[in-house]
């Protein structure tokens, strides 16, 4: 961070910019208490080095991947609108992306005079933003908006289509070990097992899932016919098959064999959970792990950790 500092000197003199509108605040010295609010020169390259390693902290960065998350965290939304929210050091913007999806940008706006500038981070996107200005025109805000406005569909279109190369596609078995219904003994499974993963307006969905012949989109509830979308668990290549709480059948309530519970996705009404708290409703294979966890490596398998079963990509 060789261009980033508080106060004009005679080495760095030559690189900064002096706007025409109140030019006298360059050699001001807002002394300890203001500078971290008004007192800081930043370069372009500096900025862009610290956006780096907060969007993707390296091993050996200050920051790591649990203060991230951390950071990019609204912990307070404001009753008045539906726009703004405070984070721990951001202001909190939302907007859609090209999808129509909800997305949240985190920035630190400055103004001093003549100088403006944005710090605007789209983790949802993984990318920022950064507006430096000196002048007149003041709202590098707006600059900041439009430039997410103009950039984000190519954005959206490049992470679908990395995306669709990376994870959809048809993924066959027709011979897997898998644990027993004691967990103890390896049998070999030589039905139908197969899965078409999709992406969908930027999302991934699971079209079809047979394990050993079974339906597992119909044992999670999914509508006849319809798919089901997978939901990042924060690790690389994990996924939960994100069932909400649908309807499905169970018991013999009234002699038919069967009794329902109808669910309530896409009710705003719910029980005592909320909807995306369904993809903690599965137990626990004999393999230690949810069975509605999957993971795609990118490289073309498909694993099912509860169950123990890999497919691969045809």
């Amino acid at each position: 961070m060789e261009g980033s500092g508080f106060e004009v000197t005679p080495e760095n003199k030559e690189k900064v910019v002096v706007p025409s509108l109140a030019p006298q605040v360059v050699d001001q010295d807002f002394l300890d208490a203001m500078n971290p609010a008004a007192g800081q020169f930043s370069s372009l390259e500096d900025m862009i080095k610290f956006a780096q390693n907060v969007l993707s902290p390296s091993s050996d960065s200050l920051l790591h991947e649990y203060q991230k998350d951390k950071w990019f965290k609204p912990v307070h939304a404001f009753d008045e609108d539906d726009w703004t929210e405070m984070g721990l050091m951001w202001e909190i913007v939302k907007t859609r992306d090209s999808n129509g999806r909800v997305r949240r940008v985190y920035w630190k706006l400055g103004a001093m005079a003549g100088h403006h500038a944005a710090l605007a981070f789209h983790p949802g996107s993984g990318y920022a933003v950064i507006v430096l200005l000196a002048g007149h025109y003041p709202d590098a805000a707006k600059v900041a908006y439009e430039i997410i406005r103009v950039f984000q569909p190519s954005i959206d279109i490049v992470a679908a289509e990395t995306a669709s190369e990376l994870y959809a596609g048809t993924y066959t078995s027709t011979h897997n070990s898998q644990a027993d219904a004691t967990g103890e003994n390896q049998v070999q499974v030589e039905q139908a097992t197969k899965a078409v993963v999709s992406v969908r307006k930027g999302t991934l969905y699971l079209d079809t899932y047979l394990l050993a012949g079974i339906d597992v989109l119909q044992l999670f509830g999914a509508p006849p016919h319809k798919p089901l979308p997978l939901r990042p668990s924060g690790r690389a290549g994990e996924f939960r098959v994100d069932t909400g709480f649908p309807v499905f059948s169970h018991g013999d309530e009234n002699g038919d064999g069967k009794s329902r519970f109808e669910g309530y996705n896409g009710e705003v009404h719910m029980g005592c959970y909320p909807y995306w708290n369904g993809q903690d409703l599965w137990g626990v294979g004999p393999e230690g792990a949810s069975v509605n966890v999957v993971v795609l490596d990118g490289e073309g398998a498909m694993r099912v950790p509860g169950v123990g079963v890999v497919l691969e990509r045809v």
